[in-house]
């Protein structure tokens, strides 16, 4: 009966099953309050040197149901067998749809998508070129980030999620010892600024960028290094513009950059929105200016 009870239950949680997103992270610390010092810190990318830029789609990844005629013949194990069949069946039809809106989406933002193709993500660094590490360098103690920028379909804003994590000390990622998510949102542009962002001929849309990947390894070094610990901040509630639509964030104020106020919210994640509206003229200047 227990053995029933626990495939019975894997099998729902399988049916149930979330499909793979490489653009989420829950919060991982297993190493407490060992902090590593600001000269010790080494990163690398995970991707190739090209800016990974995507539009922003329909997150609804739920597929029209499909009736399941069970052989009988089959037995109890045989019946499990045919179910977890089903819910393979089912994820990849979840998958396949999200990977539908994503090439839908990018392809309403491929003005944007041409204007930085070819643009290598390390040109977006500034003081902090410094702390990155080839591949042939890559250690344990290297931590691994993924940048993902994300467009609007108006083409008027970009977030930026960083995906930083550490294996554990043999290099393995199933027992992470360190991840998180950082989200850096850009204002909502104006008109005029959203023709100066598309145009071919002005570097906005690399400034932009390089701002907001800056400030997310600035907020990154802060969490590592323990810059925000003790702070003690009080909690708030915080409305952020996303898509032209507010977005509610519950969390404490722990730090002021380029314009930037930076929250960590009740997931232990860090988001950074801008602090200036309407877009003051420096929100898209050179990352050096900071």
């Amino acid at each position: 009966m227990r053995f029933l009870f626990l495939s019975v239950f894997f099998l729902i949680v399988g049916c149930n099953s979330t499909p793979n997103r490489d653009d989420y992270a829950k919060h991982v610390n297993t190493m407490g309050k060992a902090f590593h010092g600001e000269n010790k810190l080494a990163f690398s990318f995970t991707q190739s040197e090209g800016i990974d830029l995507r539009g922003i789609h329909n997150r609804d990844d739920s597929t029209s149901s499909t009736p399941i005629l069970y052989q009988g013949g089959a037995g109890l194990v045989g019946m499990f067998a045919q179910i977890g069949a089903h819910a393979a069946f089912t994820n990849s039809s979840r998958n396949a749809k999200l990977a539908e809106e994503q090439e839908r989406a990018d392809s309403k933002i491929s003005p944007l998508i041409d204007l930085i193709s070819g643009v290598s993500i390390f040109s977006l660094l500034d003081r902090t070129d410094s702390l990155f590490v080839k591949n042939n360098d890559v250690d344990n103690e290297t931590l691994r980030l993924k940048p993902i920028f994300f467009s609007n379909e108006k083409m008027n804003q970009v977030i930026l999620k960083l995906i930083a994590w550490l294996p554990d000390e043999r290099g393995r990622t199933k027992n992470l010892r360190y991840q998180n998510m950082i989200q850096v949102f850009s204002p909502i542009l104006s008109e005029d600024e959203h023709a100066l962002f598309i145009d071919k001929d002005n570097d906005d849309v690399k400034r932009m960028m390089a701002r907001q990947l800056n400030t997310a390894i600035h907020i990154l070094q802060g969490d590592l290094t323990g810059r925000y610990t003790g702070l003690n901040e009080p909690q708030n509630t915080f409305t952020i513009l996303r898509n032209n639509r507010s977005k509610v964030v519950r969390g404490s104020v722990v730090d002021n950059r380029c314009g930037f106020q930076v929250v960590q919210d009740l997931h232990s994640w860090y988001i950074a929105f801008p602090t200036e509206t309407p877009v003051q003229q420096d929100t898209l200047s050179s990352p050096e200016q900071c």
